[in-house]
């Protein structure tokens, strides 16, 4: 409930109070990462041979979404999941919004800026593509790449749009599998975001506001709990359901032979 009502105010209207409460969740959060990581340390001849496999083989990818702009228009898309794998400018919900760039010089620079940017993009910036990373298709609004992960190369998709009339480079990133993307995604932006903002006063790329974006995680997450819990809750009772009926098909089934036998029969 205290997530709930959090989420729905800003950093700044809020109560020392509030502000005292966010900051506990926050310490709670990050005490269980820490535990979660010294646990870790437990594995670590598993997670060395677990890292060396990965990085040696690379798994089928699935195939790029059919809401990449390449084929809708040069739009790119908002979130389509409650999944945390994917962050837009075109969404609206706290989880999932990501700010799109703004740039204030000419619109010939600004585009040469973001194409010289995602043709030289080095795999690693920003500690995320360290597989690889490539400039896959773009024209005069739109640029689609794809990053991918050093281990079992996981692919995600990259996208940026043009809206001239508000001079505005919209954004997306998103991990094509998985429920949960670390990061990743937002990282990868705010790279990004941080080399337009390098070039001059002609851009305006700040990264996301952590303190929204920890509270909307807070609350996405519990959702998301929530939905595998009703998802396993409805298959057992549909388990519990079929049971039921194969059990009394059962009993149809001996009920009828011993009839057909002449006798008589107690079921259970």
């Amino acid at each position: 409930r205290e997530v709930d009502r959090l989420a729905q105010i800003k950093w700044e209207d809020m109560s020392d109070e509030d502000r005292d409460l966010y900051a506990e969740l926050d310490e709670r959060i990050t005490k269980r990462m820490t535990r979660f990581l010294n646990l870790a340390q437990f594995g670590t001849l598993s997670f060395a041979l677990f890292l060396a496999v990965g990085s040696a083989v690379d798994l089928p990818a699935p195939p790029p979404p059919a809401t990449l702009g390449i084929t809708n228009n040069n739009a790119i898309a908002p979130c389509t999941s409650s999944k945390l794998t994917c962050v837009s400018s075109a969404s609206t919900d706290g989880a999932h919004y990501y700010p799109a760039f703004k740039y204030t010089g000419p619109r010939e620079q600004a585009f040469d800026d973001v194409r010289k940017m995602l043709q030289t993009w080095r795999k690693g910036r920003g500690g995320v593509d360290k597989g690889d990373f490539r400039l896959e298709q773009y024209n005069d609004k739109y640029f689609w790449a794809t990053g991918k992960s050093l281990v079992w190369g996981f692919i995600d998709d990259v996208e940026l749009q043009f809206d001239d009339s508000s001079k505005q480079v919209l954004v997306r990133s998103a991990s094509r599998i998985g429920e949960f993307d670390l990061g990743v995604n937002t990282a990868r932006l705010d790279a990004m975001g941080a080399y337009l903002t390098k070039l001059g006063n002609r851009w305006e790329a700040p990264p996301r506001d952590s303190t929204q974006v920890t509270i909307a995680l807070l609350s996405s997450i519990k959702d998301r709990v929530q939905e595998l819990a009703s998802a396993a809750q409805e298959r057992v009772q549909s388990a519990q359901a079929q049971a039921q009926a194969e059990k009394q098909e059962e009993q149809m089934r001996l009920l009828e032979e011993s009839r057909s036998a002449g006798g008589f029969r107690v079921l259970d």
